[in-house]
Order: C-alpha cells, then structure tokens, then sequence
C-alpha cells in the first residue's frame, strides 16, 4: 500500500487478510445449513447497502452520495457480469464476496463483507 500511495484508502491489514488455497488440499468443512450462490436482482438493494458499509470500513471512505453512487453502479456491474456472490443462510443472504480478477484457470476473490450483526459465526470462511 505504501509503494502505490494507497495506504490512506486502506485499514491496516493483518496476515488473516492474506492467505492462498491450495485447492489439491482443499479441505471442506461441515457447512451448516450454508449455501452459496450468485447475486441476485432481489438482493440488490440490500448489497448496495452491503458494499456501502464495505467502503466506509475497510475502504475508509467518508459515507456521502459519491460513495452510495459508486455502491449502487458497481453493484449493479457486478450483478450482471455474475461476479458477486453471497452465502446464504434459507436463502437469505449472510455474507458477500466477490470476484474481482480473472485468469483462464484461476480466480481472486476479494471484497468479502459480513454485515456488524452477523460476524463471528464462520459465514466467510464456508
């Protein structure tokens, strides 16, 4: 961050922030009712406020109009190139993450956000 000026767009990261898998041993843990699947148009205003929330804490971005445009663009982006997806808990969606680069046979998965409310119940690691 600090190499690309950037350190003031960012909170302080810490080792758990950045890991790899190795998908050959990739282990699958019990999932618990969770499920996951791509975004939907049904989700759409309650990702906007999702990936509000994600840009003032983990962007540091001050809550404006500029940032809720931003939410409600990339959102909808996201949404139509299939590149967001949340677990889900009945349905109804518990944590987001997205997809946000591409190679012919690996992706990164970043922008992952659980709403204050529901953290601590291990819906970002399944």
């Amino acid at each position: 961050m600090d190499a690309l000026a950037l350190r003031h767009r960012v909170r302080d990261l810490s080792p758990k922030d950045l890991f790899e898998l190795d998908l050959e041993k990739f282990v699958r843990k019990e999932n618990h009712g969770v499920s996951c699947r791509r975004t939907q148009l049904k989700d759409f205003d309650l990702i906007v406020q999702w990936r509000i929330n994600y840009e003032i804490e983990t962007l540091v971005a001050p809550p404006s109009p500029d940032v809720e445009s931003r939410a409600h663009d990339n959102v909808k982006q996201m949404i139509d190139r299939g590149d967001f997806w949340v677990a889900t808990v009945d349905d109804v969606p518990v944590p987001l993450s997205v997809i946000n680069a591409r190679l012919p046979d690996v992706v990164q998965v970043g922008g992952v956000h659980t709403p204050k409310h529901l953290r601590g119940r291990g819906y970002s690691a399944r």
